[in-house]
């Protein structure tokens, strides 16, 4: 069996919000298959009972009820849907200039790789940019 690995060259490192690096994943990583409709709503689900269990399991906080009062489920997808934005402002302004739809490594930015990834990226700012009129 073989093993693939691959590395992560990141440009940038700072402060901010560990969001973002969910974000970049959702967006450059997973297949819009995996997000479109209520896909990336579970997924983030799926990461939030996974993080307050390990920070419960590394003593960061006593319980589950502690480990979500330092970021709640709705903190986390408020602090990713603003990441995307982020993320989309990026990639629209500079990278889908650069596009290479239909390039066979989908494995790294797949929103200037795969036609269907883009479609979501746009249509997930769209809608985010929309919900921020009603805040």
């Amino acid at each position: 069996e073989t093993i693939e690995v691959g590395l992560i060259d990141f440009q940038w490192m700072g402060w901010g919000l560990a969001s973002t690096d969910v974000a970049h994943h959702l967006c450059a990583s997973v297949s819009a298959e995996c997000l479109e409709g209520e896909g990336e709503r579970k997924l983030l689900d799926w990461y939030h009972t996974h993080l307050m269990a390990a920070l419960v399991e590394y003593g960061v906080a006593q319980d589950q009820e502690a480990a979500s009062s330092l970021l709640s489920r709705q903190q986390l997808r408020d602090q990713v849907g603003s990441a995307i934005l982020d993320m989309g402002r990026l990639v629209l302004a500079y990278q889908f200039s650069r596009a290479n739809f239909g390039k066979e490594a989908l494995n790294r930015n797949a929103y200037n790789k795969d036609l269907r990834s883009a479609v979501w990226l746009v249509a997930r700012v769209d809608a985010l940019l929309k919900g921020a009129h009603t805040h």
